[in-house]
């Protein structure tokens, strides 16, 4: 399986889970380090939530990648 030629089939569908991934790993790090200033709490829902995010954003790219090949 070529996989250069099935990212560049789906490269929208590719960058927006890769940027959804980054966002994510940028946001949960900025959480991380402000622990302190915000709640808990809201630390922890918002640190469960962008981990999630990251998860369903590698998933969805593995399933963009894998399933849908077609030779």
């Amino acid at each position: 399986m070529d996989l250069w030629v099935v990212i560049r089939e789906r490269y929208a569908i590719v960058s927006f889970f890769i940027v959804l991934f980054l966002l994510s790993l940028f946001s949960l790090i900025a959480i991380r380090k402000s622990r302190l200033v915000i709640s808990k709490t809201i630390a922890t829902i918002l640190i469960v939530f962008c981990v999630s995010l990251i998860i369903l954003s590698l998933l969805g790219l593995l399933f963009t990648i894998s399933f849908g090949y077609n030779s």
